[in-house]
């Protein structure tokens, strides 16, 4: 709720009247009786926020429609996708964000990085958060370290800053125990976790449980862990490997392929997974398309 009241500017008290006496939005409750939102509902109350403020009583507009409700406050309903989000919103949501951390990061302003990332995390959604604030803002650093223009003190304040925020993101999910189950790592002698990281913020959003094992594992612990946990998938970033032996991140996701439990769909993702992924390991290039293998392997739902 808290996150809820933040990213919409409604306070709790709103927010549960326009849910109990209009209906204006039905969140799931967790086994502990606590409300579930999703990023449409969350967008929901935002439009339904700004219909308000413009003299619209809420017993009027509660039961419209994204598009209706778009319209009605002047977003231009051809530009509503199916989540209710203008296009160029979509376009350009996070890049003022983006910006302002990599100002951040020069200054080597850690809190106020920290601070602009956490006000990504509650005024975007966590698709537009983790693709167009922090998926660019590493690629942006990797850059620029590259080319000596950043040093390596200030890409530890990124990677450390990034880091706590997507763990405190990643705490925030609670799915049911009835959830599909994934596991994130990366493998034997791969200490890029940022990748896996992702994923699994990814698969949370997406309704999934979670189990976030960190960076470098050994094929067969990760296999254990599939196994033991009872996971439908397993997703892993593959960056770099053993910087002696090349070949070492093929093998490792060889042998985790054939250790993997019959039916555990594998998802590989990061700059080597397409050179090293032997057949029948799903390669995703972009997360976008990691939510999209997820939805189709999900179990359907019961009525």
């Amino acid at each position: 709720m808290g996150v809820v009241v933040q990213r919409t500017g409604l306070t709790s008290h709103v927010i549960r009247a326009w849910e109990r006496r209009y209906g204006a939005v039905e969140p799931e409750r967790t086994e502990g009786g606590q409300r579930q939102y999703t990023d449409a509902q969350v967008l929901r109350l935002r439009l339904l926020k700004r219909a308000t403020e413009g003299g619209h009583p809420i017993s009027q507009v509660a039961q419209l429609d994204m598009e209706s409700l778009a319209a009605l406050i002047g977003e231009g309903s051809e530009e509503v996708g199916e989540d209710g989000a203008g296009v160029g919103a979509r376009v350009s949501a996070g890049s003022g964000h983006l910006e302002a951390c990599l100002a951040a990061a020069e200054r080597m302003d850690a809190q106020s990085l920290r601070e602009e990332l956490m006000r990504a995390v509650v005024s975007l959604s966590a698709p537009v958060f983790v693709t167009q604030v922090v998926g660019p803002l590493l690629a942006r650093v990797g850059e620029l370290w590259e080319a000596g223009s950043m040093r390596p003190a200030q890409e530890h304040v990124v990677s450390t800053a990034v880091r706590q925020v997507l763990d405190w993101l990643l705490g925030r999910y609670e799915a049911p125990r009835e959830a599909p189950l994934l596991v994130a790592s990366t493998l034997d002698g791969d200490l890029h976790e940022f990748g896996a990281m992702l994923a699994a913020v990814v698969a949370a959003d997406a309704g999934w449980r979670v189990l976030y094992l960190g960076p470098s594992l050994p094929a067969e612990e990760i296999a254990v862990a599939a196994e033991r946990s009872s996971a439908l998938a397993v997703a892993v970033s593959v960056v770099d490997g053993d910087a002696g032996d090349p070949e070492h991140g093929g093998r490792e996701l060889t042998s985790l392929w054939n250790a993997l439990p019959e039916g555990v769909l594998l998802v590989a993702g990061g700059r080597k997974a397409s050179e090293v992924a032997p057949a029948g390991v799903t390669v995703v290039k972009e997360l976008d398309s990691l939510r999209e293998v997820l939805a189709a392997a999900a179990p359907p739902q019961e009525a």
